[in-house]
């Protein structure tokens, strides 16, 4: 297994920022201003809606939060000794973009009645496997994620890793203008790899990182576009656990301009993610390094804890205690 890194700027928020958070606040109270938060725990202690809507056989029911966790009771109780597809992943903003599937294959939350889980956490989580959840354009509830600037922060895990090159062939998420890519996060040939808009925004550029994925092993990956800078200067980074594994500070890609977003896969079942996730929240901005570090943080739970000694050179055993305290009570 990789060794999971902390790097200053998050070991500087375990220090400070989430010790510094209101009691009983979430990650969207620390940070402010997410376009849309899909989780299955609370991220914000304003949000009193569900975290999913379930199916199980014909019927739905939607299934919240207890003490800011999911109601893993009352989901197990709906789906007895069946299977609970997820068919809504709520938007926890307010904003209304929550993510839908309505036919087709869905992912899980549970499977033959055991709830399905981060093995190495034990937190609940989403099992994509050809299958996707998505927010399409309506003249209601019109919704360009990105125009100059995005911040995609994701905690997942693989299961299959990505064994071919097809344009990403393995997707967190993808943004697109009807079925052609602006933007996405992914896996490419066991690689950590990204899309991000070319020249003007017209086209997309495939970029790997020199991240290896392994099977089974829960990340958190970063992705940062800035197109206000001037010429061309625009910014792409993807950050895992932390640590920059690709960035580019020489494009000229414009405002791009989609209208779909999708996750777990490309649209659809194409190029789709196999693996289960825990937690994506967007930002319709480029976050700084000191509230990407607080972000990133607040994910790192579901990211086995890092050895003893590393947290000792950060600040001491009281940051041990505290990081354990926090796991066991995160919102």
């Amino acid at each position: 297994m990789r060794n999971v890194h902390l790097t200053g700027t998050v070991a500087l928020a375990c220090l400070l920022g989430t010790a510094a958070a209101p009691a009983g606040a979430g990650i969207l109270d620390v940070v402010p201003g997410a376009e849309a938060a899909y989780s299955l725990r609370q991220l914000t202690s304003t949000y009193t809606g569900p975290a999913i809507q379930v199916r199980v056989g014909t019927d739905t029911q939607d299934i919240g939060f207890v003490n800011g966790q999911l109601d893993t009771g009352s989901l197990l109780s709906f789906a007895g000794s069946g299977t609970a597809f997820v068919t809504t992943w709520y938007d926890q903003t307010g904003n209304g973009q929550h993510v839908t599937r309505t036919s087709g294959t869905y992912p899980q939350i549970v499977s033959s009645g055991q709830l399905v889980v981060n093995p190495v956490t034990d937190l609940p989580a989403i099992r994509f496997l050809n299958t996707s959840l998505e927010r399409l354009h309506d003249a209601g509830n019109p919704w360009n994620p990105w125009s100059e600037t995005l911040s995609v922060l994701t905690a997942a895990s693989w299961v299959g890793v990505p064994t071919n090159a097809n344009s990403l062939a393995q997707r967190l998420w993808t943004m697109r203008v009807g079925d052609s890519s602006r933007a996405g996060a992914g896996g490419e040939n066991s690689l950590f790899a990204l899309l991000h808009p070319n020249t003007a925004g017209d086209n997309w550029a495939m970029k790997s990182s020199n991240a290896t994925i392994i099977a089974g092993e829960p990340f958190v990956l970063s992705y940062l576009s800035d197109a206000t800078k001037p010429g061309s200067q625009d910014e792409v980074f993807m950050y895992l656990n932390g640590e920059t594994i690709y960035s580019s500070t020489s494009l000229n890609i414009g405002a791009a301009t989609p209208n779909h977003f999708t996750v777990g896969a490309h649209t659809g079942a194409t190029r789709p993610f196999n693996g289960i996730m825990h937690e994506l929240i967007l930002y319709h901005s480029v976050l700084s390094p000191q509230d990407r570090a607080l972000v990133e943080h607040s994910l790192m739970r579901y990211v086995p804890e890092p050895g003893s000694m590393l947290l000792l050179l950060a600040g001491g055993m009281a940051v041990l205690v505290r990081r354990r305290r926090m796991r066991s009570t995160a919102q």
